[in-house]
Order: C-alpha cells, then sequence, then structure tokens
C-alpha cells in the first residue's frame, strides 16, 4: 500500500497477513514486491519514505515468503528504490532502480555496483531480464537495452575486483 502495509494470503483472500518488515517506516509507500521464478518463497520489496522526508534506500529480501525479511540496502545511495527485478537464468543477480539510476547485485543485495554506461541520471522506473536481454525503461528519458546481459555481468564484477 502507500502507507507501510504489506499484505499476504493463503486462502485466496479470505484472510490475510500483515508482512510489513519491523524496519519499515510505516508511512513509506511500496513500490515493488517481486517474487523469485527461480525460489518462489524469495521476495524483495522496495519502497519510499520521501513523503515524510526521508530519502534513505529501504529494500529487503525475504527467504520464507514473507514471514521474516532482511534489509539488503547497504550499499546503495540515499535516494528512494523505486523497482527490483531478478534474473531467472542468474542465481543471486538482481537489479534495482533508485530515483538516479541502476544498481546490481550478483549476491542477492550483500554489495550493490552501479550501472552507468549509458543511462541518464534519472529515475528508473521499470526493469526487465527478459531471457539474455536486460530492458531499462527511465522517467521521460529513454529504454535502454542491454542484448547480451552475460557480457555485462562480467564487465560490472570485474571492475569492483
Amino acid at each position: 500500500t502507500d502507507d507501510g502495509g504489506v499484505w499476504g494470503t493463503t486462502d485466496a483472500g479470505t484472510s490475510w497477513l500483515s508482512l510489513a518488515p519491523d524496519e519499515l517506516p510505516g508511512s513509506s509507500a511500496i513500490t515493488a514486491i517481486v517474487r523469485c521464478r527461480v525460489k518462489p518463497a524469495r521476495l524483495y520489496l522496495a519502497c519510499s519514505n520521501h513523503r515524510q522526508g526521508d530519502d534513505s534506500a529501504y529494500l529487503f529480501r525475504s527467504e520464507d515468503n514473507g514471514s521474516s525479511w532482511t534489509r539488503i540496502d547497504n550499499g546503495l545511495p540515499l535516494e528512494p528504490v523505486r523497482v527490483v527485478a531478478v534474473d531467472p537464468l542468474h542465481e543471486g543477480a538482481v537489479f534495482v532502480g533508485t530515483e538516479f539510476g541502476l544498481w546490481f547485485s550478483s549476491d542477492f543485495g550483500f554489495a550493490w555496483i552501479p550501472v552507468s554506461e549509458g543511462l541518464p541520471k534519472c529515475p528508473i522506473s521499470g526493469i526487465r531480464v527478459n531471457g539474455r536481454a536486460l530492458v531499462v525503461a527511465t522517467y521521460g528519458r529513454s529504454i535502454w537495452v542491454c542484448d547480451h546481459v552475460d557480457i555485462l555481468y562480467e564487465l560490472l564484477v570485474k571492475t569492483t575486483t
């Protein structure tokens, strides 16, 4: 919801349980909830609390359908996280779009690398990993496509070693 609510159901909507992480500011807008296609119990949750003057990144991962959450935004800049995408072909590969750029993690969100080559510094509004292609939509600027995400991964990992 746009006020910090995260809800889940296991009985087709008859009853709902709160799944909000304890560290989630109560007034936050939930900007993304993504389920990993390879491991369905793994969820990623992003929120923004900028309406309250808090531009911190808030990003969480759950390995148990939201029963417990781990905060994974350490290393991201102080800017709201807008979108999340998981690569189903590469275990641990996660992309997040923030208010001013694109970030990549190869280790489930423990460490983050900026992806800036060819991208304008602007809000990222959509990310899709489709086979070997990475497609990124920016707010009002462009669509950015990397046809060979494997090569991008190699380049990003080399820059940090």
